[in-house]
Formats: C-alpha cells, sequence, structure tokens
C-alpha cells in the first residue's frame, strides 16, 4: 500500500483536535490509542498535515508529559513514536 493517501475530504483539523483532547486525558489506554492511530497512519497523511501534528502537539506540546508518563505503556509507545518520527518521517524532509 506503499503510496496510498488518506482521501482528499479528510478533515485533518478534527484528527488534531481528537488527538489533541485524548493526549490530555489522564487514561492511559487512550493516550497509547491516539498515539498508536498516529503511528500507523502517519505515512498515509499528507505530510504538511502530518508534521503540523508532529511539530505542533506531539512535540511542542505534549513531550513533557508523554515522555515522563507514570504509564510504562504509553511511554514506550511514544518512545516508539519518537524514534518513527525521527527517523522515518523527518530523515523524508
Amino acid at each position: 500500500k506503499e503510496g496510498h493517501k488518506l482521501h482528499h475530504h479528510i478533515d485533518y483539523h478534527i484528527i488534531s483536535n481528537c488527538v489533541d483532547i485524548l493526549i490530555k486525558q489522564d487514561h492511559s489506554i487512550n493516550i497509547s490509542k491516539a498515539l498508536w492511530f498516529l503511528y500507523g497512519n502517519s505515512e498515509y497523511m499528507d505530510v504538511e498535515y502530518s508534521y503540523d501534528i508532529i511539530k505542533g502537539q506531539i512535540l511542542d506540546i505534549h513531550f513533557n508529559d508523554l515522555f515522563f508518563h507514570w504509564s510504562w505503556q504509553v511511554r514506550q509507545i511514544f518512545y516508539h513514536y519518537l524514534i518513527f518520527i525521527l527517523y522515518y518521517k523527518f530523515s523524508k524532509l
């Protein structure tokens, strides 16, 4: 499925807001699922929108909360996602 993108009618603003709401929750499963969603679908998102979500929310706003989260599961998923961002996404920019 390489080269496939999400439909151009996808509202990335809604996705961004949903991810922000889920990450602000204290329930670790919600946070984990939001990060897994981004991890699993970011290759299908447009680069500019994916960058906005990664830079604007994950790295700028929620980095410390996710990096030092009380749940080992959230931390583990965030570390995997962070490595994915640095290696896969930003190496293509």
